[in-house]
């Protein structure tokens, strides 16, 4: 569990209270050390100061660390996979901690912005549950890890017609003019998205799994 509370701790998740019932339930397991039993001892409300220190310097005297995460947000994505491969966390709590991940990178990496740009309420009706549609982004994410993909190439779009990839054409000013002046939305936000080089309707985002799928193994194949 001390990696989840690190992870919690970094990501400002964790609560006083959390600090406090891990080192009980440390005491409880049999380990031990001046600052750990000091820690489960503490009032989360009235010493709510001294639990950070506590914590840190538990974690130094039982050999758990280390405390710190780099600064790139994506370097902490192997933990919050491993903590949801062995259980730890939910479905729905990994999820929230890519979401964060994406966030705290100040919305700038476009792998973890697919992440962000899903939720548990649109996932495909064809996959039996979130877990089996988490895999799949888990897979996906690994093997555009090893690619040297655009910059955002999430926000793209795929002409089905010509198999063309890039981003949506812009509509013109007369098309965007009733948008603009009725809803003040971006036009090129609230119109249906047609291919830059031919004009075709049929596209496909390059944020669906099942593109990004055919993608990925075409460059892997060098096709």
């Amino acid at each position: 569990m001390i990696d989840k509370r690190l992870l919690d701790r970094w990501m400002g998740f964790a609560r006083g209270e959390d600090y406090i019932a891990w080192a009980v339930d440390l005491l409880v397991a049999g380990q031990d050390s001046p600052s750990l039993r000091t820690l489960a001892g503490l009032n989360p409300t009235h010493e709510r100061n001294d639990i950070e220190g506590y914590f840190l310097r538990s974690c130094e005297e039982l050999g758990l660390g280390p405390v710190e995460f780099p600064d790139n947000p994506r370097d902490a994505v192997p933990l919050v996979r491993r903590l949801y491969r062995s259980g730890v966390l939910s479905p729905k709590e990994t999820m929230r901690r890519m979401c964060w991940l994406y966030e705290i990178s100040e919305y700038s990496d476009p792998l973890l912005g697919l992440w962000f740009a899903l939720d548990d309420e649109f996932f495909p009706e064809e996959m039996e549950s979130l877990e089996e549609w988490m895999d799949r982004e888990w897979e996906l994410f690994d093997r555009a890890i090893g690619l040297d993909l655009p910059d955002e190439l999430h926000r793209f779009v795929r002409c089905e017609q010509r198999r063309h990839i890039g981003p949506r054409a812009r509509p013109s000013f007369i098309a965007s003019l009733p948008f603009l002046l009725t809803r003040g939305y971006k036009p090129a936000d609230v119109q249906p998205p047609k291919c830059s080089r031919c004009g075709s309707s049929r596209v496909m985002s390059m944020g669906c799994a099942e593109v990004q799928d055919d993608y990925f193994s075409r460059l892997q194949e060098g096709r």
